[in-house]
């Protein structure tokens, strides 16, 4: 696998755009509309990729971090939630047959 930033790329290409979105713009400005906008895109995306190819809440963590992005652990636990009320949504069982 190619290396972006430090990281491994992501298997999804349209994730793996995403991601360098929402890096961006949490880069530039923090806890504004455009940042909310790219993170709720960034899970939505997440969510539709099968578990191999998004990064785990520990990973995201770490690909924040890395980034320098300020309360990186608060935003993965959000990063956490937001897949498990879409699976909620969907009718998935979550912490059986879904697991972030």
């Amino acid at each position: 696998m190619q290396k972006k930033q430090g990281r491994k790329l992501i298997l999804n290409p349209e994730l793996e755009k995403s991601l360098d979105e929402l890096l961006k713009v949490l880069q530039e400005n923090y806890d504004t509309p455009a940042q909310w906008k790219a993170f709720y895109h960034f899970v939505a995306i997440a969510y539709r990729s099968s578990k191999e190819q998004r990064p785990s809440v520990s990973k995201f963590a770490d690909i924040l971090q890395a980034a320098q992005i300020p309360r990186s652990g608060s935003l993965a636990a959000l990063y956490a939630h937001g897949l498990y009320m879409l699976a909620v949504y969907n009718e998935i069982p979550i912490y059986k047959s879904f697991n972030p």
